[in-house]
């Protein structure tokens, strides 16, 4: 992830896909433009664990039928200063498919 607009975003550059983290308010928000050209938007869940920042999407645009798959939540779990993980949970139809990465600072 990368800091950016004087330290009012953040941006995760993955693959062909961009999520932007910021704060709202009291709310910290994540859009994450999607490559299937959908734009989902999601929120920090209240009372998670320590080191893992759990976003639930709330709404999303550019989404012609909910039944086509888009990110439903997205997962980040900090193991320590130099690896995470990420998960990332697809809505499909009723059905929910995740896909899971090692993520490791350079």
């Amino acid at each position: 992830m990368e800091s950016a607009r004087k330290d009012s975003i953040v941006i995760e550059q993955f693959g062909k896909e961009l999520s932007v983290i910021y704060l709202d308010g009291k709310n910290l928000l994540m859009t994450h433009f999607c490559n299937a050209g959908n734009q989902p938007r999601l929120r920090l869940k209240d009372g998670g664990q320590p080191g893992v920042l759990e976003f639930e999407m709330f709404d999303i645009t550019n989404l012609k039928d909910a039944s086509t798959p888009h990110v439903q939540r997205i997962v980040y779990k900090v193991i320590d200063a130099k690896k995470m993980t990420l998960e990332i949970i697809w809505k499909k139809g009723q059905s929910e498919e995740s896909e899971k990465y090692a993520l490791s600072r350079i």
